[in-house]
């Protein structure tokens, strides 16, 4: 069977490699054009386009104890099950000691509960970089807010942020079985591996068929063709 899976990948992968993956859905952005009703826990300085563009918005962890702290306005996320962030920041600045701190990613519900939290470490050898998260959202959560921590950071230690992008993954994707927010090779791929290692997924099971083969894989091929059609 092996065998037989490897041909059905040599006919389609050039196929498939033609068309780009789906997009998800864009929930907010935060960068020098769209900070509106994002807020941050600093009093002594406004978030706006100067303090934004002259990397005044840190993340670190005051002298006090203090968590200083961006926080997204309310999302909207009934129908999909994972937020994926995208950050673009600074981890040292002038006159502060070089660090290298994870971000801290919390999920806040209408109520202000805490319903999920992601930890990402940065890379020890860049100094600007991209940090990405994804947090499986609970059942049943409609609305919740995200709010950018530094984590076990002092006051020498600092993030500046450049940017922030927000996507979710509907639940209805039927096809991204990777839950990257795309439906592409890369599931295709996933479903190969599923089916090699007998393994099982219930959202692998594309066709809804109760079994994972050949099937599910020319399944998520059409997906990809229809798409891009």
């Amino acid at each position: 069977m092996s065998r037989c899976v490897s041909l059905l990948v040599l006919c389609v992968l050039t196929v498939v490699n033609a068309f780009a993956s789906a997009p998800a859905d864009t929930l907010a952005f935060f960068n020098l054009n769209h900070f509106g009703g994002w807020t941050y826990s600093r009093p002594d300085f406004e978030l706006n386009r100067d303090n934004i563009s002259h990397l005044r918005i840190r993340l670190y962890k005051s002298s006090s104890g203090v968590d200083h702290t961006l926080t997204s306005p309310m999302l909207s996320c009934k129908g999909r099950d994972s937020i994926f962030v995208t950050v673009d920041y600074v981890t040292d600045l002038p006159n502060y000691v070089a660090s290298k701190l994870p971000l801290t990613f919390t999920l806040i519900d209408e109520d202000s509960t805490v319903v999920a939290q992601s930890v990402v470490q940065a890379k020890p050898s860049l100094v600007e970089q991209t940090v990405e998260a994804r947090i499986c959202l609970p059942l049943g959560v409609d609305k919740l807010s995200l709010n950018l921590a530094a984590l076990k950071a002092d006051a020498n230690n600092n993030g500046a942020i450049r940017s922030v992008a927000v996507t979710a993954c509907s639940i209805d994707m039927k096809g991204d079985i990777n839950g990257d927010g795309a439906v592409d090779i890369a599931d295709v791929n996933a479903v190969i591996n599923l089916i090699l290692s007998r393994g099982y997924l219930p959202r692998a099971d594309v066709n809804g068929d109760g079994t994972i083969d050949i099937a599910d894989v020319n399944a998520i091929i059409n997906i990809i063709l229809h798409l891009q059609a």
